[in-house]
């Protein structure tokens, strides 16, 4: 739900401000997170776009990075959705295809967006090789936030690969389907993988309770 996604970004931006303001000298490097889930359709890129755009303060500040790249994902800047064939993830780590041409911008809220590309059959290698995490090195040193939109742990255990490039993991699970094994399995993928679990998102929760009910509780 989307004030989760705010709340969420609320409190990630109050850390980087206390961090910052703790030290005389600009903090230099900037804060990467991962978000994962045990299933596909458990809304990883919609919460990834929604803390993007929460914690996102000027031009260049946020970017996603769409790590989907087993069967590619065409994704336009401005939505979200599939769009026009643009170089991706894939074209930059296999391709060598620069960064510059490959990151996308939504003009209206200046997030940056790294789309998957056309995906690779390599994608195992790729997740867990040294020229990813190089990347993400690299991006840290231009962006004050870096989101890993990574592929379901449940699903591709090597993905939890990803999850050790960044300070944090968080899990999003799909309130009222997701089962509790699912998410079980999703959090130990994490774990081995060497990735720091945050905490968990429950989306797309419904009300059981009328709304007036809810304001006494």
């Amino acid at each position: 739900m989307k004030y989760e996604a705010d709340s969420i970004s609320t409190q990630l931006e109050r850390v980087s401000t206390s961090e910052a303001q703790a030290v005389d000298e600009p903090v230099m490097t900037g804060h990467v997170l991962a978000i994962t889930a045990a299933e596909h359709g458990e809304g990883v890129t919609t919460l990834a776009r929604r803390l993007g755009q929460g914690l996102c303060g000027h031009l260049g500040d946020t970017i996603i990075i769409d790590t989907n790249i087993r069967e590619g994902r065409w994704r336009d800047a401005r939505s979200g959705q599939g769009g026009r064939r643009h170089p991706g993830l894939t074209e930059v780590l296999v391709n060598g295809v620069p960064l510059e041409n490959a990151v996308q911008v939504d003009m209206v809220t200046q997030l940056h967006l790294l789309g998957a590309g056309g995906g690779t059959p390599k994608a195992s290698a790729l997740l867990a090789s040294g020229v990813l995490r190089r990347l993400v090195q690299k991006l840290r040193r231009s962006y004050r936030w870096v989101l890993l939109d990574m592929p379901p742990v449940g699903l591709y255990p090597d993905a939890g690969a990803v999850g050790r490039l960044a300070d944090g993991v968080i899990l999003t699970v799909h309130a009222e389907k997701t089962r509790a094994e699912a998410v079980a399995g999703a959090q130990q993928a994490i774990l081995r993988g060497g990735g720091q679990l945050l905490g968990s998102i429950l989306n797309r929760r419904r009300a059981h309770t009328p709304e007036w009910l809810e304001r006494y509780l």
